[in-house]
């Protein structure tokens, strides 16, 4: 594997060796019998992790794949924030931010039931957080969650809403043109886009308008797509068929300057 290894004859200073690592995998923390782990809290050590830590999800402890604190301490924390915040559930919720655990709503209600009376709650939730329906998932997509929540709450869904909103931007009109059901900042962004293209192109017609009025929402979509880590190849070409259509593209632009150029040329030799 890699390169053969130079003749003993030369010098291999300053040369650097290839290590082909395509096929390499990180064993399993188990493999080290000898291993120690340590506890972050109370610094206690243990030969093996099962059993005194918790699995955990998280790209943080993805070395052990579990969380690097061990069970009696995290079953002090859950007592300790529970005292403090004067809630279980605020104590649950309080932990997986710290150990960067996935939120639920409906875990954090199983999590109240125990299983048995030696089980401590936040195990309980440690075990629900870790089922493979929310795999992959850790207290930033609970984030995300949040926001994109809010974000669909925030959408002015009727003509009433605007009451509610206080931008100049946004009236009466805007929803007339782009129609309801998006975000304050949406209708802002459509806004803004519509005002630069037209400000390039002639927009006299309805169709026209029409025109750059679906060239903004695709524009929109696409950013979001993007935002969300989605795949955009699909909308772009849609795009670009859009612009085509509407003989907007950038090299078509450039072809149409050439003529007018060679145009007003010939009348000046005429």
């Amino acid at each position: 594997m890699g390169r053969p290894k130079a003749s003993s004859s030369k010098s291999t200073m300053g040369v650097s060796k290839h290590v082909d690592k395509s096929n390499i995998t990180a064993p399993s923390p188990e493999v080290f019998e000898d291993k120690t782990y340590y506890c972050t809290s109370c610094g206690k050590g243990y030969k093996r992790l099962k059993g005194n830590f918790r699995a955990s999800q998280s790209p943080f402890f993805k070395g052990w794949g579990h969380i690097p604190i061990c069970i009696k301490c995290l079953d002090y924390y859950e007592r300790e924030y529970t005292e403090r915040l004067g809630s279980s559930d605020e104590a649950i919720k309080r932990l997986a931010l710290h150990l960067d655990l996935y939120f639920d709503e409906s875990s954090l209600l199983a999590s109240s039931r125990k299983i048995n009376a030696n089980q401590s709650r936040i195990a309980g939730y440690i075990a629900k957080a870790n089922l493979l329906q929310y795999k992959d998932r850790t207290y930033d997509t609970y984030l995300e969650e949040e926001a994109e929540a809010e974000r669909q709450n925030n959408k002015i869904e009727s003509y009433e809403a605007l009451d509610e909103i206080q931008h100049e931007q946004i009236n009466q009109n805007t929803l007339t043109f782009w129609g309801i059901g998006f975000a304050p900042e949406d209708y802002i962004y459509l806004e803004d886009k519509y005002a630069d293209w037209t400000s390039r192109h002639e927009c006299k017609t309805k169709a026209q308008e029409s025109i750059f009025q679906k060239i903004c929402l695709m524009e929109l979509q696409i950013t979001k797509a993007i935002q969300n880590g989605d795949k955009v190849d699909n909308l772009i070409k849609s795009f670009n068929d859009l612009l085509g259509s509407a003989n907007l593209k950038p090299v078509q632009n450039k072809d149409n300057a050439l003529a007018d150029q060679n145009t007003f040329g010939t009348l000046i030799q005429k």
